[in-house]
């Protein structure tokens, strides 16, 4: 099945951020070459041709900008703890980080 991953609530110091993003990419790669990719299925006559089951993710996709194991990062913003109506909120969520998970989910 298709998934994307997003790690929400990534702290707003860079320096910090880049530790716990990096850390997280790696943990999710690990589960994911584990428990998600498939092991490319080659012609026996051609094994340079694409997989036969290149329907699926598989660990030749681990290069892929858009490969489900790369999570998108959320930054925490208070403003979106509470709220009394998502027009609150609306612009918060169309850009930035919540712009670049619905660019990946599109």
């Amino acid at each position: 099945m298709e998934c994307v991953v997003a790690q929400a609530m990534v702290p707003d110091d860079s320096a910090v951020a880049a530790d716990v993003t990096q850390r997280f990419a790696g943990a999710i790669l690990e589960m994911f070459e584990d428990g998600y990719y498939a092991q490319p299925v080659r012609h026996p006559e051609d094994p340079t041709a694409e997989p036969l089951n290149d329907s699926l993710w598989t660990l030749d996709d681990l290069d892929s900008s858009v490969a489900p194991h790369r999570p998108v990062p959320i930054r925490y913003r208070a403003s979106l703890s509470s709220f009394n109506s998502i027009d609150q909120v609306v612009r918060e969520l169309s850009e930035g980080d919540h712009a670049a998970l619905t660019e990946r989910l599109d």
